[in-house]
């Protein structure tokens, strides 16, 4: 869970990803951590849906990320991947 909170810092203070999955994969996945103890319901249904949306969104925004500038000889970018996808 630390490593989770660190990469979701991370992500937000990057400012390159959307906003709203990160802040979703920031507190829904600890959260989830926690859920897995619980017996199946209702609940932990829905946090595995927001949970695995979160992801798929956040690789969407990765992919449309490097369609939009792909990387030169040096693996490097230009500088536009800094703008927010949105």
């Amino acid at each position: 869970m630390i490593g989770v909170a660190l990469f979701g810092v991370s992500m937000l203070r990057a400012g390159v990803l959307p906003r709203v999955p990160v802040w979703v994969y920031l507190v829904a996945f600890p959260v989830f951590a926690f859920a897995s103890k619980l017996p199946d319901s209702p609940l932990t249904s829905a946090l595995h849906v927001l949970v695995g949306g979160s992801l798929v969104w956040l690789a969407l925004a990765v992919r449309a990320l490097a369609a939009r500038e792909p990387l030169d000889d040096m693996g490097q970018r230009s500088g536009a991947e800094r703008r927010l996808v949105r």
